[in-house]
C-alpha cells in the first residue's frame, strides 16, 4: 500500500479540522473585520452628527419658544446679550431666556453647552451648540440653517 493511500485512509478515520485549516479561517475573518470596521466607524460618526443636529434644533426651538413667550408677555424684559444653556452639571446655565428655555430641552440626554445672543427685538444670533460628549459643534449660519462644524 502506498504512503498516500495510508494517509488518505488515516485522514478519513480522524474527525475535526487541522491547525492550518483553523488558521486560514481566522485569517479570513480578520481580513473581513479589517474591511468592515472602518465603514462601521464612519456610520457611527455620521449618526453622532445627525443626533447632535437634532439636539441642536431642539435647543434652538426651545430658546426660540422662550423668547417668543417673553416677547409676547413683556417685550421690554427680554434680556439682551450672550447667554448659555447647558445640561452639563459642571457648568451653569446663565441668562433669563436660557433659564426659561430649560423645560423645552429636557429631551436632550447627552451633555451639551449652547451659547447664543438675544437682541432686544427678540432675534437669536451667534447660536452655537456644542455636544460635549461627542465633540460635535453646530452653528447657526447667516441664512438661518444649523451647520455641523
Amino acid at each position: 500500500m502506498s504512503i498516500l493511500k495510508k494517509l488518505y485512509n488515516k485522514s478519513k478515520e480522524e474527525k475535526g479540522f487541522t491547525l492550518v485549516e483553523l488558521i486560514v479561517v481566522l485569517v479570513i475573518i480578520a481580513i473581513l473585520a479589517a474591511i468592515l470596521v472602518p465603514s462601521l466607524l464612519k456610520y457611527i460618526d455620521t449618526a453622532k452628527g445627525k443626533q447632535a443636529s437634532i439636539d441642536a434644533r431642539t435647543a434652538y426651538l426651545g430658546i426660540q419658544t422662550a423668547v417668543t413667550e417673553q416677547y409676547a408677555t413683556k417685550p421690554s424684559d427680554i434680556p439682551s446679550g450672550p447667554q448659555t444653556l447647558t445640561n452639563d452639571p459642571s457648568k451653569s446655565t446663565n441668562g433669563a431666556t436660557a433659564v426659561k428655555a430649560t423645560p423645552y430641552v429636557d429631551g436632550i440626554k447627552k451633555k451639551y453647552e449652547c451659547t447664543f445672543t438675544v437682541s432686544t427685538s427678540g432675534a437669536i444670533s451667534d447660536f452655537t451648540y456644542n455636544a460635549t460628549d461627542d465633540g460635535v459643534i453646530i452653528k447657526l449660519t447667516s441664512g438661518g440653517a444649523l451647520q455641523v462644524q
